[in-house]
């Protein structure tokens, strides 16, 4: 059990102490009579998600003979954020983006970018081949599945540069993922 010794005329606590300080446990006889002990009573706690929410104390208030402890969910800022979306993406990098269901690794794109090139100049590019993070080979038909390829790669790319230098203005939305040809 804990205590704090409440000052009356200042009216707040002015140290906190796990342990009456008297060898038998109650309060002391010759306490000034401006002083006085409170046990220390925490309130409930609310339920919060810690992914969003942090859990802040009240300062405490006297109220009953005791000194209560009230608890509130505080939404977390973007800078206490980070770090759990920094723990919940750890893998992100590695497991790379989905595609005609086939994972691709992040490096994949910029070796491409010749090709949007000749897309963008009215090229005939497709059909194409990539080869997926397992070895697999998809083949990219059409210059509309070079594109569809390339905005999904690209929007991975994006999330990952935004996770790895803390712009997190979209924590809990995933990247899309394009489905790719069929």
């Amino acid at each position: 059990m804990a205590y704090v010794l409440y000052d009356k005329t200042a009216g707040r606590p002015i140290k906190k102490v796990r342990k009456l300080p008297t060898a038998d446990g109650t309060i002391p006889k010759d306490l000034d009579a401006n002083l006085e002990f409170l046990e220390v009573v925490e309130l409930a706690k609310p339920t919060f998600d810690p992914e969003t929410h942090r859990l802040q104390s009240d300062n405490g208030q006297r109220k009953n003979g005791r000194w209560e402890i009230a608890y509130s969910k505080v939404a977390l800022t973007d800078a206490e954020k980070l770090p759990r979306v920094k723990k919940k993406y750890a893998g992100y990098r590695q497991s790379g983006f989905t595609f005609a269901g086939k994972q691709f690794g992040y490096d994949i794109i910029p070796q491409y970018n010749g090709i949007m090139i000749g897309m963008q100049a009215g090229l005939p590019v497709a059909p194409r081949t990539v080869e997926a993070l397992d070895g697999s080979i998809v083949t990219l038909a059409t210059n509309d599945d070079i594109t569809a390829f390339y905005a999904t790669g690209f929007a991975y790319i994006d999330e990952l540069y935004d996770l790895e230098h803390g712009e997190i203005s979209q924590l809990d939305i995933p990247v899309e993922v394009n489905d790719g040809p069929a």
